[in-house]
């Protein structure tokens, strides 16, 4: 009931033109302050109990990769953390071309996140990370053109795939957990081999591009120590942000 509650009240929150928009992504993202990631590239039972599960529809459209993603998303006291596990239809053919930090790590097989703290994301608020199949990372400050400090990040290859693993402090980002959500998407691109053409799939449909900043997701914070907020019940039923209503 309340995270129902929330969900219309985070809607009613949003910009008019994100109202009126056809379909409004949100994912609510848990806060589990007492958790510890271990960042060392495996999203095991440690990292995925209890923790947001995003799925990921080929760019441009609403067809299902040949090759999915599974996301794991949670909030600690202090940091975002995001568990990609990638699974590949020829685990043994990964390509991870880049060998140095910052490079296009982006063209080979990888993971990637776009975030920013405020309400809105603007061309040059949010903060743009990757790595790729190899562990290689990528990051990206907009607001200042350079790396982001102190964020960490890790890949293992499993039987099936790969799976990644990224840890974002809050003071990387400027971020905390004030306010009810962050904005941000999730990608992954597998790059062309073997006669099929490359494929890139993410969170929120962005459009030609993943920098598409004003179509980020949004990222809600679902916190179970924070003040619940109590309200008047309405007299009357009423339409919702969603189509639906409430009583």
């Amino acid at each position: 009931m309340f995270r129902g509650l929330k969900f219309l009240l985070i809607l009613l929150l949003l910009p008019l033109s994100a109202r009126n928009a056809c379909s409004v992504s949100v994912a609510n993202i848990p806060v589990l302050r007492d958790r510890k990631p271990v960042i060392d590239g495996r999203v095991t039972e440690q990292e995925s109990q209890g923790a947001a599960v995003v799925s990921m529809n080929i760019l441009g459209g609403l067809d299902k990769p040949r090759n999915p993603t599974k996301v794991m998303m949670f909030f600690t006291q202090n940091a975002l953390y995001v568990g990609f596990i990638c699974t590949d239809s020829t685990p043994d053919t990964t390509i991870a071309r880049t060998q140095k930090e910052n490079g296009p790590v982006f063209s080979d097989d990888s993971v990637q996140l776009f975030v920013t703290p405020e309400k809105d994301g603007t061309r040059t608020n949010y903060f743009h990370f990757a790595v790729n199949a190899a562990g290689v990372r990528y990051s990206m400050d907009m607001s200042k053109d350079a790396p982001v400090p102190n964020w960490t990040s890790a890949v293992q290859h499993t039987q099936t795939g790969w799976e990644a693993e990224m840890l974002i402090p809050f003071s990387s980002v400027k971020g905390n957990l004030d306010g009810d959500f962050w904005r941000g998407n999730v990608a992954r691109f597998r790059a062309g081999r073997e006669g099929l053409l490359s494929e890139t799939s993410s969170w929120i449909n962005t459009g030609t591009t993943l920098h598409n900043f004003r179509r980020l997701g949004y990222l809600a914070k679902s916190d179970p120590l924070a003040p619940k907020v109590v309200r008047s019940k309405p007299q009357e039923t009423t339409s919702s942000a969603d189509g639906g209503t409430t009583k």
